[in-house]
């Protein structure tokens, strides 16, 4: 009877809605309602159900940090102030390897005109480097209207999210070569295709989280409550850390090679653009479609330029 008891508490724990450490939210499917009750900040559950009763604990990711610096993992986890820390250099040679293109004169990505202008130079880049692609979008609406303007466009295989399961969906992107996968969500992360089936890699804009979600409104609150800048303190550090999962799917092994393709302006134009750059892998930053030509020609990945 134990479990039922405790499942029987926790609903009535989150429908009473009581506990200030707790966001609570709902979501509604076709033929289910859930509810659900997600804690505003975890570190101090981290600290007493981990940090204080284990001996020692080693967190690893490539992409813990930003800007070099572990301080927003730090207090977000609620780590000891005794814990050790140690930023290792990738063992890939980027500025060599990959060439990041980011447009100076581009319309916003708030802009109407920002998706079909997209389309227009994503075609003109794909078509350099034979399809090859994933492109990655921080939202559906961005996704489903860059297919509708590809389609027919370009003349290698363009493979949706949706279109079939996850794992199948990224076998035949990588037995077609020359396919090009869009994608969202959990594809910004955890996929592995190393070779030349994944040449270039394109990201619409920096991947900012929904501030209305209501986790996110409330952890964004309480950093303001305490005189905080939740922008710079918690969007920022977060949308870094999700761009740098993204830019990590081309870079595989020491034999890749490859575009990298970002077309935010706000990069150039908005101060916080310096956090991701020094955040990212240290490949050279071009402005112009043909400088993509130049480093695909010097690569071999293109039979000819001009």
């Amino acid at each position: 009877m134990g479990q039922p008891l405790q499942i029987a508490h926790a609903v009535r724990e989150t429908l009473a809605q009581k506990g200030p450490e707790l966001v609570y939210w709902y979501e509604v499917a076709a033929r289910s309602f859930f509810v659900h009750a997600t804690p505003v900040e975890v570190s101090s559950l981290l600290k007493t159900a981990l940090f204080e009763h284990t001996s020692s604990v080693v967190l690893t990711s490539a992409t813990l940090s930003v800007a070099g610096s572990f301080s927003f993992v730090r207090e977000s986890l609620g780590l000891p102030p005794e814990s050790r820390e140690i930023l290792v250099p990738s063992p890939f040679s980027y500025e060599t390897q990959a060439v990041m293109y980011v447009p100076a004169r581009f319309p916003a990505p708030q802009d109407r005109e920002f998706v079909p202008r997209m389309a227009q130079e994503a075609e003109e880049i794909l078509t350099r480097t034979r399809g090859r692609a994933l492109f990655l979008f921080t939202s559906y609406r961005n996704l489903n209207e860059m297919h509708r303007l590809l389609e027919g466009r370009l003349p290698y295989p363009i493979l949706v999210q949706g279109q079939k399961p996850k794992r199948a969906l990224l076998t035949e992107f990588k037995e077609k070569v020359d396919s090009i996968l869009l994608a969202t969500s959990s594809f910004w992360q955890g996929i592995d295709v190393p070779g030349e089936a994944l040449s270039c890699l394109l990201i619409d804009k920096l991947p900012f989280e929904v501030p209305d979600d209501p986790i996110i409104a409330s952890r964004m609150e309480r950093l303001s409550s305490q005189g905080k800048n939740s922008f710079y303190q918690y969007q920022v550090p977060r949308a870094v850390i999700q761009l740098k999962q993204g830019v990590g799917r081309l870079i595989r092994s020491s034999q890749d090679q490859g575009v990298i393709a970002i077309f935010d302006v706000r990069l150039l134009t908005k101060g916080y653009g310096r956090l991701f750059f020094q955040s990212l892998p240290p490949c050279r930053v071009v402005h112009e479609i043909r400088d993509i030509e130049a480093f695909l020609f010097s690569q071999g990945l293109t039979s000819d330029i001009g």
